[in-house]
Protein backbone atom coordinates (compact mmCIF):
# COMPACT_ATOMS: atom_id res chain seq x y z
CA UNK A 1 0.00 0.00 0.00
CA UNK A 2 1.33 3.37 -0.98
CA UNK A 3 0.92 6.06 1.63
CA UNK A 4 1.12 9.77 1.39
CA UNK A 5 0.14 12.08 4.20
CA UNK A 6 -0.88 15.31 2.52
CA UNK A 7 0.03 18.62 4.09
CA UNK A 8 -2.90 20.11 5.97
CA UNK A 9 -4.58 22.41 3.50
CA UNK A 10 -7.55 23.77 5.43
CA UNK A 11 -9.64 23.53 8.57
CA UNK A 12 -13.23 24.37 7.92
CA UNK A 13 -16.31 24.54 10.11
CA UNK A 14 -19.76 24.73 8.53
CA UNK A 15 -23.15 24.87 10.20
CA UNK A 16 -25.56 21.95 9.82
CA UNK A 17 -29.27 22.12 10.54
CA UNK A 18 -30.54 19.14 12.53
CA UNK A 19 -34.23 18.35 12.81
CA UNK A 20 -34.65 16.53 16.13
CA UNK A 21 -37.97 15.98 17.92
CA UNK A 22 -39.60 18.74 15.90
CA UNK A 23 -36.95 21.27 17.02
CA UNK A 24 -34.46 22.86 14.64
CA UNK A 25 -31.01 22.71 16.23
CA UNK A 26 -27.56 23.83 15.03
CA UNK A 27 -24.40 21.75 15.13
CA UNK A 28 -20.99 22.37 13.56
CA UNK A 29 -19.17 20.10 11.12
CA UNK A 30 -15.41 20.18 11.30
CA UNK A 31 -12.94 18.52 8.95
CA UNK A 32 -9.32 19.08 8.10
CA UNK A 33 -6.55 17.84 5.82
CA UNK A 34 -5.95 17.18 2.16
CA UNK A 35 -3.60 15.13 0.05
CA UNK A 36 -1.58 14.67 -3.11
CA UNK A 37 -1.43 11.24 -4.74
CA UNK A 38 1.92 10.91 -6.53
CA UNK A 39 2.78 8.45 -9.29
CA UNK A 40 -0.72 6.99 -9.64
CA UNK A 41 -0.38 3.87 -11.84
CA UNK A 42 -2.47 3.11 -14.91
CA UNK A 43 -4.23 -0.21 -15.41
CA UNK A 44 -4.10 -1.39 -11.79
CA UNK A 45 -5.58 -0.41 -8.43
CA UNK A 46 -3.49 1.39 -5.82
CA UNK A 47 -4.31 2.55 -2.28
CA UNK A 48 -3.21 5.92 -0.88
CA UNK A 49 -3.64 7.51 2.54
CA UNK A 50 -4.43 11.22 2.90
CA UNK A 51 -4.56 13.49 5.93
CA UNK A 52 -8.32 14.12 5.55
CA UNK A 53 -10.19 13.52 8.84
CA UNK A 54 -13.65 14.33 10.16
CA UNK A 55 -13.73 15.84 13.66
CA UNK A 56 -16.76 15.05 15.82
CA UNK A 57 -17.97 18.21 17.58
CA UNK A 58 -21.48 16.81 18.13
CA UNK A 59 -22.63 15.70 21.62
CA UNK A 60 -23.02 12.07 20.47
CA UNK A 61 -21.36 9.43 18.31
CA UNK A 62 -21.35 10.57 14.67
CA UNK A 63 -20.91 8.91 11.30
CA UNK A 64 -19.05 10.77 8.55
CA UNK A 65 -19.56 10.14 4.85
CA UNK A 66 -16.78 10.81 2.32
CA UNK A 67 -17.33 11.52 -1.37
CA UNK A 68 -15.13 12.67 -4.25
CA UNK A 69 -16.11 15.58 -6.51
CA UNK A 70 -14.23 17.30 -9.37
CA UNK A 71 -12.40 20.52 -8.58
CA UNK A 72 -10.88 23.22 -10.78
CA UNK A 73 -7.53 24.82 -10.01
CA UNK A 74 -4.52 26.12 -11.98
CA UNK A 75 -2.24 23.57 -13.70
CA UNK A 76 -4.72 20.76 -12.98
CA UNK A 77 -7.66 19.25 -14.85
CA UNK A 78 -10.91 18.54 -13.01
CA UNK A 79 -11.16 14.81 -12.31
CA UNK A 80 -13.54 13.82 -15.10
CA UNK A 81 -14.35 10.28 -13.99
CA UNK A 82 -15.24 9.84 -10.32
CA UNK A 83 -14.80 6.06 -10.59
CA UNK A 84 -11.05 6.64 -10.89
CA UNK A 85 -10.72 7.72 -7.23
CA UNK A 86 -12.88 6.04 -4.57
CA UNK A 87 -12.99 6.62 -0.76
CA UNK A 88 -12.27 3.46 1.26
CA UNK A 89 -14.45 3.13 3.27
CA UNK A 90 -17.13 5.67 2.33
CA UNK A 91 -18.39 6.04 5.93
CA UNK A 92 -16.48 6.19 9.24
CA UNK A 93 -17.95 6.60 12.75
CA UNK A 94 -16.32 8.24 15.74
CA UNK A 95 -17.21 9.00 19.35
CA UNK A 96 -17.96 12.43 20.77
CA UNK A 97 -14.84 14.60 20.75
CA UNK A 98 -12.95 12.16 18.53
CA UNK A 99 -11.89 12.17 14.91
CA UNK A 100 -11.99 9.64 12.10
CA UNK A 101 -9.06 7.64 10.85
CA UNK A 102 -7.32 9.41 7.93
CA UNK A 103 -9.21 8.91 4.69
CA UNK A 104 -7.85 6.31 2.27
CA UNK A 105 -8.39 6.61 -1.47
CA UNK A 106 -8.38 3.74 -3.96
CA UNK A 107 -7.25 4.76 -7.46
CA UNK A 108 -8.58 2.87 -10.49
CA UNK A 109 -7.20 4.62 -13.56
CA UNK A 110 -7.57 2.72 -16.85
CA UNK A 111 -4.59 1.53 -18.87
CA UNK A 112 -4.78 4.50 -21.23
CA UNK A 113 -1.46 5.95 -22.54
CA UNK A 114 -3.02 9.41 -22.86
CA UNK A 115 -3.27 9.55 -19.05
CA UNK A 116 0.49 9.51 -18.31
CA UNK A 117 2.03 12.78 -17.05
CA UNK A 118 -1.41 14.16 -16.14
CA UNK A 119 -2.50 16.16 -13.11
CA UNK A 120 -6.08 16.15 -11.85
CA UNK A 121 -7.82 18.08 -9.09
CA UNK A 122 -10.67 16.85 -6.90
CA UNK A 123 -12.35 17.58 -3.58
CA UNK A 124 -12.95 15.19 -0.71
CA UNK A 125 -16.44 16.08 0.54
CA UNK A 126 -16.96 15.33 4.25
CA UNK A 127 -20.55 15.13 5.55
CA UNK A 128 -22.42 14.04 8.68
CA UNK A 129 -24.79 11.07 8.36
CA UNK A 130 -27.72 11.12 10.79
CA UNK A 131 -31.50 10.59 10.72
CA UNK A 132 -33.34 13.85 10.19
CA UNK A 133 -30.17 15.82 9.45
CA UNK A 134 -29.62 18.13 6.51
CA UNK A 135 -25.85 18.09 6.12
CA UNK A 136 -23.66 20.57 4.32
CA UNK A 137 -20.31 19.24 3.14
CA UNK A 138 -16.77 20.39 3.86
CA UNK A 139 -14.64 20.32 0.68
CA UNK A 140 -10.90 19.56 1.04
CA UNK A 141 -8.40 19.54 -1.82
CA UNK A 142 -7.10 16.33 -3.35
CA UNK A 143 -4.50 16.45 -6.14
CA UNK A 144 -3.66 13.47 -8.33
CA UNK A 145 -0.49 12.99 -10.40
CA UNK A 146 -0.41 10.00 -12.72
CA UNK A 147 2.82 8.11 -13.34
CA UNK A 148 5.52 10.12 -15.17
CA UNK A 149 6.94 9.07 -18.53
CA UNK A 150 9.44 10.48 -21.02
CA UNK A 151 7.09 9.48 -23.83
CA UNK A 152 3.91 11.25 -24.95
CA UNK A 153 1.15 9.86 -27.18
CA UNK A 154 0.62 11.87 -30.37
CA UNK A 155 -3.18 11.97 -30.09
CA UNK A 156 -3.25 14.54 -27.28
CA UNK A 157 -5.28 17.69 -27.97
CA UNK A 158 -3.54 20.11 -25.63
CA UNK A 159 -0.17 21.42 -24.49
CA UNK A 160 1.68 18.59 -22.72
CA UNK A 161 5.02 17.98 -21.00
CA UNK A 162 7.09 14.85 -20.38
CA UNK A 163 8.05 13.75 -17.87
CA UNK A 164 5.75 15.40 -15.33
CA UNK A 165 8.35 14.74 -12.60
CA UNK A 166 12.14 14.77 -13.06
CA UNK A 167 14.71 13.66 -10.48
CA UNK A 168 17.59 15.74 -11.97
CA UNK A 169 20.16 13.11 -10.93
CA UNK A 170 22.76 14.77 -13.17
CA UNK A 171 23.56 18.45 -13.70
CA UNK A 172 21.98 18.41 -17.18
CA UNK A 173 18.68 16.79 -18.16
CA UNK A 174 15.85 17.37 -20.61
CA UNK A 175 12.07 17.58 -20.95
CA UNK A 176 9.76 17.23 -23.95
CA UNK A 177 7.12 19.86 -24.74
CA UNK A 178 4.33 18.97 -27.17
CA UNK A 179 1.67 21.17 -28.78
CA UNK A 180 -1.40 19.00 -29.36
CA UNK A 181 -3.73 21.91 -30.12
CA UNK A 182 -4.92 22.82 -33.61
CA UNK A 183 -3.06 26.14 -33.63
CA UNK A 184 0.48 27.47 -33.44
CA UNK A 185 1.34 28.14 -29.80
CA UNK A 186 3.92 30.39 -28.15
CA UNK A 187 4.99 28.77 -24.89
CA UNK A 188 6.69 30.74 -22.11
CA UNK A 189 9.12 28.56 -20.13
CA UNK A 190 10.74 29.36 -16.79
CA UNK A 191 11.88 27.87 -13.48
CA UNK A 192 10.12 28.86 -10.25
CA UNK A 193 10.28 27.79 -6.62
CA UNK A 194 6.50 28.23 -6.33
CA UNK A 195 3.52 27.59 -8.59
CA UNK A 196 1.69 30.61 -7.20
CA UNK A 197 4.29 33.27 -8.04
CA UNK A 198 7.27 33.57 -10.36
CA UNK A 199 10.68 33.50 -8.68
CA UNK A 200 13.07 36.38 -9.32
CA UNK A 201 16.18 34.20 -9.37
CA UNK A 202 16.55 31.32 -11.84
CA UNK A 203 18.31 28.28 -10.38
CA UNK A 204 17.90 26.30 -13.60
CA UNK A 205 19.32 27.33 -16.97
CA UNK A 206 16.83 26.48 -19.73
CA UNK A 207 18.41 26.22 -23.16
CA UNK A 208 18.49 24.68 -26.62
CA UNK A 209 21.51 22.92 -28.07
CA UNK A 210 22.78 24.37 -31.33
CA UNK A 211 25.89 22.49 -32.44
CA UNK A 212 28.40 23.18 -29.63
CA UNK A 213 26.50 26.08 -28.08
CA UNK A 214 23.96 26.26 -25.28
CA UNK A 215 21.45 28.95 -26.27
CA UNK A 216 19.30 30.19 -23.34
CA UNK A 217 15.60 30.54 -24.10
CA UNK A 218 12.50 31.94 -22.44
CA UNK A 219 9.89 30.87 -24.97
CA UNK A 220 9.42 28.58 -27.96
CA UNK A 221 6.99 28.56 -30.87
CA UNK A 222 5.43 25.18 -31.64
CA UNK A 223 3.28 24.34 -34.64
CA UNK A 224 0.24 22.10 -34.22
CA UNK A 225 1.47 18.55 -33.53
CA UNK A 226 5.07 19.67 -33.03
CA UNK A 227 7.25 18.62 -30.09
CA UNK A 228 10.65 19.86 -28.92
CA UNK A 229 13.22 18.74 -26.36
CA UNK A 230 14.33 21.46 -23.93
CA UNK A 231 17.50 21.11 -21.87
CA UNK A 232 17.91 21.99 -18.20
CA UNK A 233 21.14 22.74 -16.34
CA UNK A 234 21.56 23.24 -12.59
CA UNK A 235 23.05 26.54 -11.49
CA UNK A 236 25.53 26.57 -8.61
CA UNK A 237 22.86 27.65 -6.10
CA UNK A 238 20.42 24.87 -7.05
CA UNK A 239 19.15 23.09 -3.92
CA UNK A 240 17.38 19.84 -3.16
CA UNK A 241 13.92 21.44 -3.19
CA UNK A 242 14.03 21.43 -6.98
CA UNK A 243 11.11 23.69 -7.82
CA UNK A 244 9.15 23.61 -11.06
CA UNK A 245 9.68 24.11 -14.79
CA UNK A 246 6.52 25.96 -15.80
CA UNK A 247 5.23 26.15 -19.38
CA UNK A 248 2.45 28.63 -20.12
CA UNK A 249 0.70 28.23 -23.46
CA UNK A 250 -2.33 29.98 -24.90
CA UNK A 251 -4.87 27.29 -24.05
CA UNK A 252 -3.40 25.69 -20.93
CA UNK A 253 -0.37 25.57 -18.65
CA UNK A 254 1.69 22.58 -17.50
CA UNK A 255 4.74 22.01 -15.31
CA UNK A 256 7.46 19.52 -14.51
CA UNK A 257 8.17 19.00 -10.80
CA UNK A 258 11.91 18.77 -10.11
CA UNK A 259 13.63 16.65 -7.50
CA UNK A 260 17.26 15.95 -6.69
Amino acid sequence: MKKYFGTILATVCLWTLILHGGTLLASSISATGGGTLYGVPLGRDSLYQTSVVGINTAPERTTFRFMIAPNDEPYHEPLRNLNWVVPVPETISTERGGQTEPLKLLTRFPDDPTLVNRRFSASAIVQHVSDGMISLGVALKIRIETEPSRELPKNLRRLAIAPSMLEMESDIDSILIFNGSNEVDTVDIYWSRSLSRRSDSQKILIFQKLLLWEVPLRSIILKSGQSQWIFLKKNLDFDSFGGFIICNGRSNSVYCRLGD
